[in-house]
Parts: C-alpha cells; sequence; structure tokens
C-alpha cells in the first residue's frame, strides 16, 4: 500500500517487544525510521524508547542523550522513567550528568523560583534523593492525567 505513513501507534507495540527482549539497537533503529518516514513519535513512543534504554543494560550515555532529545522536542519525561535514570547516573557517580538533566526538566517544567531554589539546594548539598523526591512530587501534582505531556 504506496503512499501509507505507519502512525506511532503502529510503532508502538514494536517497540516495546523489542526493548522486552533486549534488542535495543534493533529498538533504537525502528525508532530513527520513524522519526525519518512515519509520523512523529508521540508521548507514549518516547516513554516506552526511554524504558526500554534505562532497562536495556545499554550504555547509560545512550538513554541521557535519549532524554535530552525528548525534552528538546519539548516532552518531559515521566518521572518514574527519569527516576530510574537518576539512580543509574548515581550507581555510576555520574552527578553533574544527573544535576544537568534535573535542572533541564526544571526548567522545562517551568517550575517555580521556589521551588528551583529548593531543588537546587538539595543538589548543592548532594541530597539527590531528597531533590529527586521533590522534584517528583511537583511533577506529579502538575501534570495532567496522561503519562507524558508535551509542554
Amino acid at each position: 500500500m504506496k503512499g501509507l505513513i505507519p502512525s506511532p501507534q503502529a510503532y508502538n507495540p514494536v517497540l516495546q517487544s523489542l526493548f522486552k527482549r533486549k534488542r535495543t539497537t534493533e529498538a533504537m533503529r525502528l525508532f530513527r525510521e520513524m522519526m525519518e518516514k512515519g509520523d512523529p513519535p508521540d508521548s507514549i513512543t518516547y516513554k516506552i524508547v526511554l524504558r526500554g534504554l534505562c532497562n536495556g543494560g545499554g550504555p547509560i550515555g545512550e538513554a541521557v542523550d535519549f532524554a535530552v532529545e525528548m525534552m528538546e522536542k519539548g516532552y518531559l519525561p515521566e518521572f518514574s522513567s527519569f527516576s530510574m535514570l537518576a539512580e543509574g547516573l548515581q550507581a555510576l557517580s555520574m552527578e553533574d550528568t544527573l544535576i544537568n538533566l534535573v535542572d533541564m526538566v526544571m526548567e522545562k517544567a517551568n517550575l517555580s523560583d521556589s521551588e528551583v531554589s529548593m531543588i537546587s539546594g538539595f543538589l548543592k548539598i548532594r541530597k539527590y534523593q531528597d531533590a529527586l523526591a521533590n522534584l517528583g512530587s511537583i511533577l506529579n501534582r502538575e501534570k495532567p492525567r496522561k503519562s507524558y505531556w508535551q509542554r
């Protein structure tokens, strides 16, 4: 059927299946193909890919790069997925990367000055769990019912 463009709803189950089977390279190739040939990814697609990268045992840099890419496209990560990435960064002593990602989330989420000050204060004194807990409660309080949302 020439001329048909697959939607994210067609790609998402395949991506999810590939990630579950730890076929991360194939899943990312399919995601990039979707970006080039199909409809643009939706919020569910971003959730599937970020979680797949965090669970897939691949290089954490790939998950970090993807989180940055999705935020640059206007999608904030669901906090539970972001938390998985944060735990990995802490385990690998990549606190500077974690701080940069938290800063990016705070900027994209349009937090108030007092919320930013509180979270930044926790980060400054290396209380990462407190910073993440507060960020999570703020994001969960402000987000609509959808798992991911676009800003």
